[in-house]
């Protein structure tokens, strides 16, 4: 397995901090090795031989779940079945956290957007025990889950008491969730309360204000009237967040008829570019881990989540950016990610169209996958007909 992919495999999971390669601390051992930070301080190293497989054929998904049945031995093996199922906090996360690693994987007991997912955990004294798939009943339903998020969502109330916003040091226009400690993202899976937070903020300060699920500890809430310079300098935290793989998924929400949807900045600034920048860069990290582990289980052809820019209108220092992906005509169906363009290629060129235009007028060619998080779509081999269509809709 590509190391890279088992760093940040491991570093997704909620106990480690960390996940890194290189020189043992404190010159223990002549060679490199990978070190794991456990959210205690504790650490661990291990061969970097891990990452390579065990017996021919080996998926990734059978070596992250080897390595961290490995890392945690005991700790899979005692928690929550001595605890109840109803003592949890929300555990919000992007898509790619739930990814399907067999029993070693967090459950996603509801979706809150496309990209976003809650899960259960248990808030014990020195760690966070996630509710995987193995702690729950074989019996267990939708129902279930949700009587068990409404559970978590209460147990939250309960333990904040209130909800207090601070400022992060950038002015009264960029606020964070500042309680309970460590589980002040749990607070994106109570839509009632963030509700109710956004109508009392808009009413105080006569305009929009957005929800921003950063970091696994950081939900940010930020005035839509903020100044060009207030949002340049919350981007540039954010953007440099990105760097050391610390978000979730820091694109701008707001709640439409009792539901998360994506707060999409259209303006031509060089703000709003930097927006619409933030939101592919934050979908293609969600989007990179999946396609390996979906190509194990389905066969389909995956379509990868790529990014390109263009500087067509230099008279902007940022320039515009979109999502692609690449279908083959040959192939008898391919699985895409949501993008903003796809490209149908042939033996006799390229056809590139916007996803918006396929979805409406050759819904055939892009249906959603069921239960596949974060969405991907099928599309199948086109038809003569079909492929005459496309190049009516090219760009």
């Amino acid at each position: 397995m590509n190391l890279e992919r088992l760093l940040h495999a491991l570093t997704n999971h909620p106990d480690i901090k960390t996940a890194t390669f290189g020189p043992a601390p404190n010159g223990l051992l002549d060679w490199d090795v990978i070190t794991i930070t456990f959210t205690d301080d504790t650490s661990q190293l291990l061969n970097v031989n891990v990452a390579q497989p065990t017996y021919p054929g080996e998926t990734e998904a059978e070596c992250v779940e080897r390595v961290l049945k490995f890392v945690f031995n005991s700790e899979i093996k005692t928690g929550a079945t001595e605890l109840s199922l109803t003592d949890t906090l929300p555990l919000v996360r992007s898509a790619d956290y739930f990814a399907d690693l067999k029993h070693a994987s967090p459950e996603a007991f509801g979706w809150l957007t496309d990209f976003i997912g809650c899960g259960l955990a248990f808030d014990l004294p020195t760690t966070l025990r996630v509710v995987s798939t193995q702690d729950l009943p074989p019996d267990h339903d939708v129902a279930t889950n949700m009587e068990l998020c409404h559970a978590a969502v209460a147990n939250l109330r309960a333990l904040a008491h209130e909800v207090t916003l601070s400022d992060i040091g950038l002015g009264p226009n960029i606020l964070t969730m500042s309680q309970p400690a460590d589980h002040e993202l749990a607070w994106f899976a109570d839509i009632a309360t963030m509700s109710n937070l956004l109508s009392n903020l808009r009413q105080r300060t006569k305009s929009e204000w957005v929800v921003i699920p950063a970091r696994r500890n950081q939900l940010l809430l930020v005035n839509t009237d903020a100044s060009e310079s207030e949002w340049s300098t919350f981007l540039d935290v954010i953007e440099d967040a990105f760097r050391y793989h610390s978000v979730v998924y820091p694109v701008p929400h707001i709640i439409v008829d009792g539901q998360w949807v994506e707060r999409i900045f259209d303006d031509p600034t060089d703000v709003g570019r930097r927006l619409r920048r933030l939101r592919v860069a934050a979908r293609h990290q969600t989007y990179e881990e999946i396609p390996a582990l979906l190509r194990e289980q389905t066969g389909c052809e995956m379509a990868l989540f790529e990014v390109m820019g263009s500087d067509i209108d230099d008279s902007h220092s940022v320039p515009e950016t979109y999502s692609i992906a690449y279908v083959d005509t040959n192939s008898a169906a391919t699985s895409v990610p949501a993008t903003d363009l796809l490209v149908f290629r042939s033996d006799t060129g390229s056809i590139f169209v916007t996803s918006f235009s396929l979805m409406e007028c050759l819904p055939r060619l892009y249906q959603r996958q069921e239960g596949v998080y974060p969405p991907r779509f099928l599309v199948p081999h086109p038809t003569p007909e079909e492929l005459r269509r496309l190049q009516e809709l090219a760009l």
